[in-house]
């Protein structure tokens, strides 16, 4: 008689196995969590990215209109949170801090402006927590062109604040 003889195999127990699962599932769970972290951050990037071009775009619209304007305010050196002017295409144009946003009112001169005149310029994602402008040089006996400083800080996603500060000095000389 032939005896039957096996050959004795390698291979892996079922309890090596069910290490290399576990180490396995526990390697590919953490890569996730920090996949999906990454993802996470990169939207609130996004986003952030978005709110501060959207407020370099208003800070820039109004330092635009104010470059050209003539001035009527009396200086105050404390800042105001409304600014209003006569532009180049002669309106008479307002910008004022109101319920988080940066509105803007654009009349003919000598028609004031109401509440429901102002538009929101700043978008919806943009959230304004201050807006400050400080008048100088707006007296006719000073011989400087008027300047505006705008302080304002914006906030973006996860209460992500920014500031902005810019001084303008008109291209006309006083009144």
């Amino acid at each position: 008689m032939r005896k039957n003889k096996r050959k004795k195999e390698k291979a892996f127990t079922t309890v090596e196995l069910l290490v290399a699962i576990s180490l396995f599932i526990i390697l590919i769970t953490l890569a996730a969590a920090t996949f999906f972290q990454a993802i996470r951050i990169q939207n609130t990037v996004v986003k952030l990215v978005a709110s501060n071009d959207n407020a370099a775009q208003i800070m820039e619209q109004i330092a635009r209109e104010i470059r050209t304007g003539v001035f009527t305010m009396p200086e105050d050196p404390s800042g105001v949170s409304v600014i209003g002017f006569t532009n180049a295409r002669q309106e008479y144009v307002q910008y004022k801090w109101e319920d988080n946003a940066i509105k803007k009112c654009k009349r003919i001169v000598g028609v004031s402006c109401n509440n429901q005149d102002f538009k929101r310029i700043t978008s919806e994602n943009t959230k304004v927590t201050n807006l400050r402008f400080i008048l100088k040089g707006t007296g006719s006996d000073d011989h400087f062109p008027p300047r505006v400083t705008i302080l304002t800080t914006f906030e973006g996603p996860n209460e992500i604040s920014f500031h902005y500060q810019t001084t303008v000095s008109a291209r006309t000389m006083g009144n």
